[in-house]
Formats: structure tokens, C-alpha cells, sequence
């Protein structure tokens, strides 16, 4: 075999593969068979471009034949996957008011970095009427006193804090435990100018994937099973919320830090009936976190289709490795 007829071969080896591995994760983002294939969420965005870059070229060669397995690929993940990467709209509507409703995992940065003053000076710059916090310092000497009502995860040795904080009455507030970890989810019914909304804040369980050294303990074993253990605890959790929000009695607002990309189950359970703020108003990918200089969005505000979503802003505050997003959104008819 001539080198160049290798490198042809190569080349078509590599495409087939990679529109495989993106068929594969069009079908575990609607029915995920084994929690490590939840990996190929991670790396969906960027197999999704390669894909399309590998269509794009086979066409342009007149090599039509070898590009219909890869472009039908390429249409199915445009039709399968969630909002991952939207132009910019038209910005916030001038002449409009609504709930602005914020969501930060600030990482504990009270009691990592003692910056209180960080932290005040950030939710400043938010500005929302609704903040919600994951993996809040409880007893952070920060000035809230803006927000008069507060709901708070349980105060439980091991489980980290989860926090909404509002300017508007909270009529009820509760907590959705997840068994077996320190993560969890809280949820609040807020009067806000005569209706009540219920707001959900959730966390996830966390990869706490520390050093890449875990990437090669025992040939990468170590970190596959850590992998699967924590995909297959996003999945049931996420179905904990959704059976718990699809009882509401009231309009529902799910946000948090998901740990999960929209290429995931976890993301398709959470997000089934509601609308990603970023999809209707936000623009580019949209990314919260950055994961060794690589840009993901994990952190989520989901709507009830009876609000519409008026604008979507990620924050360019770096007081934890996630960054604040928030929408502001409106009841239909107000």
C-alpha cells in the first residue's frame, strides 16, 4: 500500500469513527444504555465539529458517497442534541421588566480565598432579584441584607450549602436530598407581584476530578469507574427533580451547576418541558466553566414555557472556576 493511499485510508478510518462515536452520543442523549458512555457527552461539541469539517471537506473533493454516512450523522446531531451554540440575539428588550434570576456555584470562595468583599462586590454586579447559590459558605460574613427572604439546604455534617436568596417573598421552601453524596437540591415557591413560582436550585454530583494524575492510575481504570459511578448518580438525580417539579403546583424555574453538558441524559431529563434561557437569548456556546482551558456550559436556568425569556447574560466574574449566569424572564400575559 502507496503512503498516500495510507493516508487516504487513514483519514476515512478517522471520520467514519468519529461520526460513530457522535451517533452514538445522539443515542445516549436520549437513552443513556451505560453510564461511561456519558463520556461522549463531554466531547460531543467538539466530534460534532469535527464532523462537520469532515462533511464539509468530502463535498468540497466531490467525494459525495463517502460524505453521506458522516453528513446524516451531522443532521442528526443538529436535531437530537440541546441548545449548544446560538448567535447573538438582540439583546435585553428595552422597555421591559422582568424577574432577573441568577444562579453562581461560588466554590465555597468565602472559605478557599476569605473574600467577602469579592463575593458582595459580585453579587452587586448581578444585580438579580433572585440569587441562587451552590456550594455557599454558610456562615460567610458577606452583606445580603438586600435580600430579606432566604431559603438554605439543611444544615447536615458533609453536605454542601445550597442557597436562594430574594428579594420577593418566600411563602415555602423545602430540599430534595440525594442519598449517598454531598450534593443536593432546594426549592422555594416565591411570590413574585401576585403569582407564585417555584424555584429549584440544584447541584449535582461532583466528578472532584483533582489532578490528571487519576487519568492514568491503574491504565485510566481509577477514573472510569469514578466516571461511572458519577453519570449514573446525575442520572437518578436529575430524575429526582423532575418527578419532584412535574408535581408543582406552580410555574417552575430549574436552575444550578448540573455538571453535565446539554450533549447529556442528565441535561435532556432536567431540561424536558422547560426552556434553556441560553436558547432563547444567549448567544456563542455559552460556556460557564473551563475544564483545562477547554469551555463548557454547566450551569443552567430552565423556564417554564409560561414564562418568556427576555435575556441571558453569563457574568465575567472569576471568583470560583464557575461563572454567574443569569435570565430575566416574564410570565406570559403580565
Amino acid at each position: 500500500m502507496g503512503r498516500r493511499k495510507l493516508l487516504r485510508w487513514t483519514a476515512h478510518a478517522l471520520i467514519g469513527v468519529n461520526a460513530l462515536l457522535v451517533l452514538l452520543a445522539c443515542i445516549s442523549y436520549f437513552h443513556l444504555f451505560s453510564p461511561l458512555l456519558d463520556l461522549l457527552s463531554i466531547a460531543a461539541r467538539y466530534m460534532v465539529i469535527a464532523n462537520a469539517l469532515a462533511v464539509l471537506l468530502l463535498l468540497l473533493l466531490f467525494n459525495r458517497r463517502k460524505a453521506v454516512f458522516p453528513g446524516l450523522v451531522l443532521i442528526a446531531s443538529i436535531l437530537s442534541f440541546g441548545p449548544y451554540f446560538r448567535m447573538a440575539g438582540p439583546g435585553e428588550r428595552i422597555g421591559t421588566e422582568g424577574l432577573r434570576i441568577a444562579s453562581f456555584n461560588s466554590g465555597n470562595v468565602l472559605a478557599e480565598a476569605d473574600n467577602p468583599a469579592g463575593l458582595r462586590t459580585a453579587m452587586e454586579d448581578i444585580n438579580a432579584d433572585i440569587l441562587c447559590f451552590q456550594e455557599l459558605e454558610r456562615y460567610g460574613s458577606f452583606d445580603v441584607s438586600r435580600y430579606p427572604y432566604r431559603a438554605f439546604s439543611p444544615e447536615i455534617i458533609g453536605k454542601s450549602t445550597q442557597a436562594i436568596f430574594s428579594e420577593y417573598p418566600i411563602v415555602r421552601s423545602g430540599s430534595i436530598d440525594f442519598p449517598d453524596t454531598s450534593n443536593n437540591a432546594i426549592f422555594a415557591d416565591v411570590a413574585v407581584k401576585g403569582d407564585t413560582i417555584r424555584i429549584y436550585n440544584v447541584h449535582l454530583e461532583s466528578y472532584r476530578i483533582r489532578s490528571e494524575r487519576i487519568l492514568y492510575r491503574e491504565y485510566g481504570g481509577r477514573f472510569l469507574r469514578r466516571f461511572r459511578v458519577v453519570a449514573g448518580q446525575h442520572v437518578s438525580q436529575a430524575r429526582l427533580v423532575k418527578a419532584h417539579q412535574q408535581e408543582a403546583p406552580y410555574p417552575t424555574i430549574i436552575c444550578g451547576d448540573f455538571n453535565a453538558t446539554p450533549f447529556s441524559h442528565t441535561y435532556r431529563i432536567l431540561s424536558a418541558g422547560l426552556e434553556d434561557s441560553f436558547g432563547q437569548a444567549g448567544s456563542g456556546i455559552g460556556a460557564t466553566y473551563s475544564l483545562r482551558g477547554l469551555p463548557y456550559r454547566i450551569d443552567y436556568i430552565l423556564a417554564d414555557p409560561r414564562m418568556e425569556v427576555l435575556h441571558h447574560k453569563i457574568f465575567d466574574i472569576h471568583l470560583s472556576d464557575h461563572r454567574p449566569v443569569m435570565a430575566t424572564l416574564r410570565l406570559q400575559g403580565e
